[in-house]
């Protein structure tokens, strides 16, 4: 009969750390009740907080790159109720943020990147390319230099006989009178077939449609997303600026096929592959939560840029 004997003492043994915790813990009063004192935060050991400290550096990144975060102070101050919530919240003030770990703001607007040579006529070739004006023919036509009248930029667009189309006519088929500071468009001739909507809803001649925006990157369906997929990339937002024709797609971070700061030159096979999955239209990137910094790629070509915003 000795053996249950030295099996319950084993038992008593292993337990009485857990049972000697119970019996001296104690509940802090609250605030408001038979005590006039207001409980403190439980302070941490330094064992909590090294590991506290190495998991928040761990875990801040932005594009990327690990970004060092100042140590974790354990709250000492008093805690009050919430009068909305019924929580108990410290008194004390959060510390203000630290300037090197916050993100630049972006100076400017992100922008459709207009070739500046000739915005005016990068302009119209956006909107007829877009609006597919010419139907089928879209690709059968030339852009004009622009030239000053009427107060604006005019841009002719005609039949072109060196284009796959075949052919032999020059013929006119639209004068644009652009207006690239105002966004703004008409036709010269008022009895031209009258311009088609851009891709946001705006009229040519009136101010732009909103921004849109997808969070829901499973929702941009197009040859751009599923290549980007392809390279594992991770989309968390698009925006589609230039009334809707230039992509502005923000990574979750910059990483192989897209590093941060990688050389154009380096990129250019994959931005030129993304190019052709986006019809030859340009369009941008943002890596992390820095909105300042953007990868600018021009199509058909390929050619990339870091810009700042």
């Amino acid at each position: 009969m000795k053996r249950p004997l030295a099996i319950f003492a084993l038992v008593v043994a292993a337990t009485a750390p857990f049972f000697g915790a119970v019996a001296c813990s104690k509940v802090a009063p609250e605030p408001g009740g038979a005590s006039s004192a207001s409980p403190s935060a439980p302070a941490s050991s330094s064992a909590d907080l090294s590991t506290s400290n190495a998991l928040a550096s761990a875990a801040n990144i932005d594009g990327g790159n690990l970004i060092p975060l100042p140590p974790v102070v354990a709250h000492s101050g008093k805690l009050e109720r919430d009068p909305q919530t019924g929580h108990l919240k410290p008194s004390t003030p959060a510390p203000s943020d630290d300037p090197t770990l916050v993100p630049p703001k972006p100076q400017r607007d992100a922008d459709f990147d207009l070739d500046l040579d000739d915005p005016s006529r990068d302009y119209v070739m956006r909107y007829v390319r877009a609006t597919k004006r010419y139907g089928d023919k879209t690709d059968c036509v030339s852009f004009g230099k622009s030239y000053e009248k009427a107060g604006r930029r005019a841009v002719e667009v005609r039949d072109d006989p060196k284009s796959s189309c075949g052919g032999t006519s020059d013929a006119l088929k639209d004068t644009f009178l652009v207006d690239v500071g105002a966004d703004r468009m008409k036709l010269d001739d008022k009895k031209a077939t009258p311009l088609a909507k851009w891709p946001d809803g705006s009229d040519p001649d009136s101010k732009p449609g909103p921004v849109a925006s997808l969070d829901d990157f499973k929702t941009f369906k197009s040859p751009l997303a599923d290549e980007l997929s392809k390279m594992k990339l991770t989309v968390i937002r698009i925006q589609m600026y230039g009334r809707g024709t230039y992509p502005l797609v923000t990574l979750a971070g910059w990483r192989d096929p897209l590093p941060a700061n990688g050389k154009p030159d380096d990129l250019k096979s994959v931005t030129a592959k993304l190019c052709t999955a986006n019809g030859n239209r340009p369009f941008s990137f943002l890596g992390g939560v820095n909105r300042s910094t953007t990868l600018r790629v021009r199509c058909p070509s390929g050619d990339a840029r870091w810009d700042k915003f």
